[in-house]
This record gives C-alpha cells, structure tokens and sequence, in this order.
C-alpha cells in the first residue's frame, strides 16, 4: 500500500500507543484524514483530540466501515478485526506501511532474546565502516520517520517483534533469526503460534536475500528452513556438525570465533576479549558479526566494534561494585530462558532476583535449569510467579535459599544485605515482564540500579 491509496478513504488507527500515534503523525503530515479507536475511555489524545475518536471497552464495534485499519501490533486479529478485512477492509500496520515504501535494503532482526543489543551492534559496524545506515523498529528511530530521507543505497536495521512480523506480508533483504523458545504467551495461543508469527521474516526472501539463523534452538531452524534465500547459520554448541558449510562458530571450551565459508574456518576473534557477559550475547555478536560481514564490512572493523562495544541499557549491564558485591541489572529479560542465560554467564557465587508479572511461562523448566547452577546461592522471588518459582524449586531440590514476602524493591536489598558477601554477583534476572510492580522493565530496572548504587 503507498501514501497515494490512503487519499479519500476513510482510515482507522486501531490502538493508539507509540505506533498508533507515530502512524497519526505521519497521516497528519501528510494530509491524510484518520480516525481512533482505542479501549481506553480516559486516553489523552493531545494533539490529535480533533480527530473523530471511538474509546472505551467496545471500540472494537466501531470498526465497521472503515476502507483502511491501521493495526497496532498489541492487537489481536481479533473476530471484529477479521469480519471488516473479510469485508473487504485493508489491514496494514505501520510496519507493513514502511516495508511497502522503503527504498532502502533492510536487514530485520527477531528473536526471544538479544534483538536490541544484535541491531545496535550491528548498526555501529556499518556506521563505523562509513555505510548510510539506520536503526529502526523497537530500537533508534521511528521507521515512517525515516521514509522521506532513505535512499537505495542505504541500509535499514529493523528490531521486530512477534506482534509486527504476524501478518507481514514481505521478508528483508537480510533475515536474522537469533533464539526463538516461547514468549508472550499471554498474547499468542501457544509456542506454535509465536513461532509461526515470526516465520514473515524469511517465508518472503527470494534467492538474492540472506537468512542468518540461530542453528542453536530448534525453533528458529524452523523459521530458516522457509524461504528461498541464501542461508548462513551461528552455532554456539560444543559440537560442530561434520557439514556445517557457511556461517559463524563459536567454540565455548577455546572461545574462538571463527567465520565458515565453504566448510573452511577463518578465525577473527576471541569471546574473551569482549565486554558483554554471557555466552547467549555472544551469540548476539556472532549474528550481527555475520550479517556485517554479509553486508561488506571489513573483519578486522567488525572485530574492533566486538570488542569495544558495552552493551545495551537493562540488557546483562553491570551496574557496580559495593564492598566487593557486583550487581548486575538484566531487567529487560522478560522470559525464563532469558533469566536462565543470565544466571549461566557467571562463575562466581550469585543473588538472583526473580519475578515479575505472570505470563504464564515455563517455571518448572525454569525452576529445573536453575536447580543445576552450582553457583546459584539464593533466589529472591517477587510478584506474581513467586509462588509458582518456589513452588517448582522445592520441588526440584533447589538447594540455594528461598526468600519470598519483600512488597518492592526497597524490600528486596533489604533481604540481599542479610545474605550477600564479598565476591557475590547480585543479578536482576526476573524471567518475566514487569507490570506487577512497575510500568515496564526501564523503571524496574533504573530502580534496581539506583538502589544498588546506594548498597
């Protein structure tokens, strides 16, 4: 669909959140008439409270009529949604809009973990190897913001999730396909369905396009075997297979990073000699070392921007060391495999903070992996899986302490000061969203940072 078709028709934001209301700035920029509809009855339209607006818990019976819908991604295709696009209604997103539009190459990476910290990696080695490049998505810039600047020549980077792959219709130039396990169960059916919803991201490419593909998780194979585009696999595990051709290793017992081409290894870098923690963000580095690699950048750059890169905000970040405690803020780490890798990424001796909003995960595989780690001393549970966590730790003879009952954070380094000792890692690592307590992951973890630096 192209700016041209959304003149004289009547055009629905569904949702109007972040994307609903850049779709809005957009549509008011360029002349085009739109309405709302959102289930908040209080929602503050600002500068957009002249527009013909439909709020509350039934504004999903107003969608009737409309020529054009313009799909928030937290929104469900839900049976009013499918009876207007039944009825001839176009269901776009914003997403959907700008892969229609861009004239660019764009490389999009998806995954249950590590897309942030891939595309802002990623996108420091071409800046740095002089290439036009732009971070879109979930992370950098605004992608309708970008329409009117893009050229051919330049590269877009897109973080993408389940909610805007779901109905895309088109796959990018590159595919990245990091880990893929379950999340966001409360809105998908099922694993199946959150996987599927991903599958846009490489059912589209043709034989010019490239898939990179986590040869680790079972789930994000799935996703690499669609499509018609060349594929380029990272393994992280301690066995190559005998016929792995092209891509990245990682091997964890030396830590050589190697690139593989035609079955041959040309190593480029060390995992000892990068700043992040924990083996999945090397995972991370080897994708996006890969798809720089794909793109043109020099081996040599791609090492320098590995290993000088920090890390993203609330992603694995060390926060600091009070009386020779080190605390470590993961707070963006909303599913139990994301705290299961955490917790792996250190040796020494930890406090794990654990919990958050229940979204119906897997705690008793979560329970069964923390189990194994030795060097786990206690979990400090909260919110709403406390319960369900203890409950499948007991039960797997978790042998760290159980502490539970803190009502907030303040509470929580309460309990931490009558355990914690020098040359403790204190790590926030809550395996779930965090709208229990907080308005999401960034508050939680600022406040956990905060209330570590005055430990």
């Amino acid at each position: 669909m192209q700016l041209a078709d959304l003149k004289n028709k009547r055009i629905g934001i569904l949702g109007f959140g972040i994307e609903g209301q850049a779709v809005a700035n957009y549509l008011q920029a360029s002349g085009v008439a739109f309405e709302i509809l959102d289930q908040n009855p209080e929602l503050d339209l600002g500068t957009f409270k002249t527009a013909p607006s439909y709020l509350g818990p039934d504004y999903l019976q107003h969608i009737q009529g409309f020529e054009v819908l313009f799909r928030s991604p937290g929104i469900r295709f839900f049976p009013e949604l499918v009876a207007a696009r039944n009825k001839g209604c176009t269901v776009t997103s914003q997403i959907k809009f700008f892969f229609d539009n861009c004239p660019a190459k764009i490389i999009a990476v998806s995954g249950t973990k590590g897309k942030g910290t891939t595309c802002t990696l990623l996108y420091e080695m071409l800046k740095q190897a002089g290439m036009p490049v732009y971070l879109g998505g979930n992370v950098g810039t605004g992608v309708l913001d970008l329409l009117g600047q893009l050229q051919p020549t330049d590269w877009v980077i897109l973080e993408l999730s389940s909610f805007q792959l779901q109905d895309l219709e088109k796959s990018p130039h590159i595919a990245v396909v990091l880990m893929v396990t379950s999340e966001h169960l409360d809105y998908h059916l099922s694993r199946e369905e959150y996987v599927l919803a991903k599958t846009s991201l490489t059912r589209y490419q043709k034989s010019g396009d490239f898939a990179i593909i986590n040869w680790d998780y079972e789930g994000s194979r799935h996703i690499g075997e669609l499509g018609a585009a060349r594929k380029y696999y990272v393994h992280t595990l301690p066995e190559v297979p005998a016929d792995f051709k092209d891509g990245i290793v990682a091997e964890q017992k030396s830590g050589k990073i190697s690139f593989i081409s035609a079955g041959r290894a040309s190593e480029f870098l060390n995992a000892g000699e990068v700043q992040l923690a924990g083996y999945h963000n090397i995972q991370n580095i080897c994708a996006a070392s890969l798809a720089a690699k794909i793109v043109g950048v020099d081996p040599e750059l791609i090492k320098k921007v590995a290993q000088e890169f920090p890390g993203y905000e609330h992603r694995l970040e060390y926060v600091c060391e009070r009386g020779g405690i080190k605390f470590y803020n993961d707070s963006s780490g909303s599913t139990p495999e994301s705290c299961i890798a955490a917790v792996r990424a250190f040796d020494a001796p930890e406090i794990a903070v654990i919990g958050g909003f229940d979204k119906e995960g897997d705690y008793p595989a979560l329970a069964r992996e923390l189990a194994r780690q030795e060097n786990l001393k206690a979990a400090i549970l909260i919110g709403q899986i406390a319960s369900k966590v203890e409950l499948s730790l007991r039960a797997n003879n978790f042998r760290g302490k159980i502490l539970t009952g803190a009502k907030d954070l303040t509470e929580v380094f309460g309990q931490i000061r009558g355990i914690a000792e020098k040359g403790d890692i204190v790590l926030l690592a809550p395996a779930t969203s965090s709208f229990d307590w907080f308005k999401n992951y960034r508050e939680r973890g600022d406040l956990f940072k905060k209330l570590a630096r005055e430990f």
